[in-house]
């Protein structure tokens, strides 16, 4: 049996170093079907640039360009027009993916987790992950080797070579 897509929407302004670490995290640890719908709020900083890239090479299925910084309600609200699938899913560019390994080297993804959760309390609306608050700098530099150890290698270079080709420092150390 083939699972639904489900759509996934994030929300990005002027901060092109948060929605990289995003997609490839977003690529690397979500193993459920998903079609990622983008809205950018008027960036100027070249993120729509880079989107526009991304969506060449796969990694985004929908774009979405608002002229101007719009209210967070509003700017979803653009991005909620492009969604096709019974389930989906509101994300900022900063939100740090789930990931966890279990016992016999297993990862369980997190997007999986949330659709088993929703299902089976059929009279909830929404379900949510709980994520301690920390920064998200500070996340990706204290636990950049665990992802690394936890993520399938190939994969990693492979995501990693796309969304930082344009880097002269080619992005985050592998």
């Amino acid at each position: 049996m083939q699972k639904e897509n489900v759509d996934i929407l994030v929300l990005t302004f002027n901060r092109i170093k948060y929605i990289k670490i995003y997609l490839l995290m977003l690529h690397l640890f979500t193993f459920y079907p998903f079609r990622l719908i983008v809205i950018d709020n008027g960036s100027t900083d070249g993120t729509r640039e880079w989107l526009l890239k991304m969506k060449e090479k796969g990694l985004v299925w929908k774009l979405v360009f608002n002229k101007e910084n719009l209210p967070l309600t509003e700017a979803f609200a653009e991005g909620f027009k492009e969604v096709k699938s019974e389930f989906f899913i509101t994300s900022a560019d900063d939100m740090i993916v789930p990931y966890k390994k279990y016992p016999y080297g297993k990862n369980v993804c997190w997007l999986t987790m949330l659709l088993a959760t929703i299902k089976y309390y059929d009279t909830y609306g929404s379900v949510n992950f709980y994520a301690p608050r920390q920064g998200f700098e500070p996340f990706i530099a204290k636990r950049w080797s665990v992802v690394k150890q936890l993520a399938d290698k190939n994969k990693l270079k492979k995501l990693h070579k796309i969304i930082y080709a344009d880097e002269e420092n080619y992005g985050l150390i592998l």
